[in-house]
């Protein structure tokens, strides 16, 4: 593991910037794989001649048996592909992103076996900061791909890689022990996909809504059916009717909880629905 990382950290010392121009220096007869990444990252000493650098990148990717190394290469791949006069995200495109992906899953899959299985304090110390170096590096790749789509107007494409770019940062969470982190991520992938989907947002409103009114029957029975001023318990509408006015703060006045639970779940649903309305306008920015 030391030796690995004493190589990678030679190889990839920098993350990736979001600079998409190619230079153009001396030539060279065989182009080395960290040669070819200069040229694509637009650094200097780069041979001039683009189909070399893919080459280049295409032997390294056939020759390494890492995983990282491996993503790392289909990542350069598709930045050399996006960087020609392509008009949306083709098959071709396609296939190197979930290549890469599917590689940065199995590189995190081996350091967080290397994790459990060592036992020496310094050894599992050495891990986790590798991890940890891990996820930044996948990190900055997710995000200047994102960039880069971005610039080209792959909506759809840029969409998917900033899901790809939280589920990593979800997961990092989790791995360092930030658990709050990792529950945030997990309400906002589930409930609109990191800002993207409607759907989503609208079946976990509903669902929201649904589950608050149930709590209040069951509370309202608890209670000998006097948990609440104004309300019918033989007509269950009106719990759903209650729920629906305190997700969305309408408030209007007419049903009122009495017991200290009743106020504490209602105020409760109240935020909720003022957090759901915040992800609804991230929704909106995002389709404008």
């Amino acid at each position: 593991m030391d030796t690995n990382t004493k190589i990678k950290n030679e190889h990839f010392t920098a993350l990736p910037t979001e600079t998409t121009a190619i230079a153009s220096p001396t030539a060279a007869v065989h182009m080395k794989f960290h040669e070819a990444i200069d040229l694509i990252e637009g650094r200097h000493a780069a041979h001039p001649h683009i189909h070399h650098a893919k080459h280049a990148v295409e032997r390294h990717i056939a020759d390494t048996g890492d995983t990282e190394e491996k993503a790392v290469g289909y990542y350069y791949l598709l930045r050399l592909l996006l960087s020609e006069r392509i008009f949306h995200e083709n098959s071709h495109a396609k296939k190197l992103y979930k290549a890469m992906l599917d590689d940065f899953y199995g590189a995190e899959a081996g350091y967080r076996s290397d994790y459990k299985m060592a036992s020496a304090a310094p050894e599992r110390l050495l891990i986790y900061k590798q991890t940890e170096a891990f996820y930044q590096l996948a990190d900055g790749y997710l995000k200047t791909l994102e960039t880069l789509y971005d610039k080209k107007g792959f909506a759809i494409a840029k969409d998917r890689v900033h899901a790809d770019k939280m589920r990593f940062r979800r997961r990092a969470a989790h791995f360092s022990g930030r658990y709050a982190v990792h529950l945030g991520h997990l309400f906002l992938e589930h409930s609109s996909n990191y800002g993207h989907s409607f759907m989503r947002w609208g079946v976990t409103v509903f669902l929201f809504i649904f589950l608050f009114a149930g709590i209040f029957a069951g509370i309202d029975y608890v209670a000998d059916w006097r948990a609440f001023h104004g309300l019918v318990y033989t007509n269950p509408f009106d719990y759903l009717y209650f729920s629906m006015a305190s997700f969305t703060t309408v408030g209007y006045g007419d049903i009122v909880p009495l017991t200290d639970t009743g106020k504490i779940l209602a105020s409760s649903e109240s935020l909720l629905g003022y957090l759901m309305l915040g992800i609804f306008i991230t929704l909106i920015q995002k389709r404008l």
